[in-house]
């Protein structure tokens, strides 16, 4: 029988809101966050027939072996569908699997331009960004909003699906589009306020102190000598207010059009 933990209760109560689009779980690592997240994704595709769900991550060979190869068979053992889905209904080249209900969870990497419009050929209910710290182009995420979209019905009550937006990380700078989008409510490109956004996101700190009742005797141990800046993020779950020890943050540059100089060698005056 699972059994959440009161943190996992809260942001199960924010899905349940139909208002709710966009939702982040953020905090330190061990929380429960990539494993609820999943769970919550599996039981939407059981609930509704023939919907698509979609996991994403930065980088694709991290994701494989984070999700495909880690949580999602240990979810689907417990959730007793590994009895039911068989070695044809996992397509590891595709990161496909396809449930008896022909509801279907894929998992792709963003980390080629290729793979992003590839992943905009295709409507979703449900899209999780894991570790959304790695992702770097706030212009992807809005990519991937575009394909938020599914009319699938509830076996249970016939109702439509409600399409959701998760976000899990652990708290990069405040510098990072998930602090501008969740915390601040700006536009992370822009910095204008977002329209709707106390109605439509919604974030929850997560830690390894809530979820300690699923994690062994010692872990949080590990903590113990661990410099500040990575007991804060990893421990305290917390944004940091500057990038330590770098020059240089990627989060401070934006991309813009190149600029056609036409004929360089009519342009020698700018030399």
């Amino acid at each position: 029988m699972i059994k959440y933990t009161p943190k996992q209760l809260e942001l199960l109560h924010a899905m349940s809101n139909p208002m709710l689009t966009y939702i982040m779980a953020m905090g330190g690592s061990r929380s429960g966050k990539t494993w609820f997240l999943v769970r919550a994704i599996i039981s939407r595709a059981l609930i509704y027939p023939k919907s698509r769900h979609l996991i994403c991550r930065q980088n694709r060979n991290r994701l494989l072996d984070a999700i495909w190869n880690d949580t999602m068979p240990k979810l689907l053992r417990m959730c007793g569908l590994d009895a039911v889905i068989g070695d044809e209904d996992k397509n590891k080249t595709e990161l496909r699997i396809t449930l008896p209900n022909g509801s279907e969870i894929l998992m792709r990497g963003l980390d080629t331009e290729d793979r992003v419009e590839a992943v905009l050929g295709t409507e979703y209910a449900t899209i999780y960004i894991n570790e959304a710290s790695e992702i770097k182009k706030y212009s992807v995420v809005e990519k991937l909003m575009t394909r938020l979209n599914d009319v699938s019905v509830s076996c249970v009550d016939g109702r439509m699906i409600t399409p959701k937006m998760f976000t899990d990380c652990n708290p990069p700078s405040k510098k990072h589009w998930t602090y501008k989008l969740f915390v601040e409510g700006v536009r992370p490109d822009q910095g204008n306020p977002l329209d709707g956004w106390d109605k439509e996101y919604y974030f929850l700190q997560m830690n390894p102190v809530d979820n300690v009742q699923n994690l062994g005797s010692n872990y949080l141990n590990t903590f113990r000598n661990m410099s500040e800046a990575q007991k804060k993020r990893f421990y305290y779950g917390e944004f940091t207010s500057e990038e330590v020890g770098k020059v240089f943050c990627e989060e401070w540059f934006r991309e813009y059009e190149p600029i056609s100089l036409g004929n360089v060698n009519s342009h020698r005056s700018w030399q």
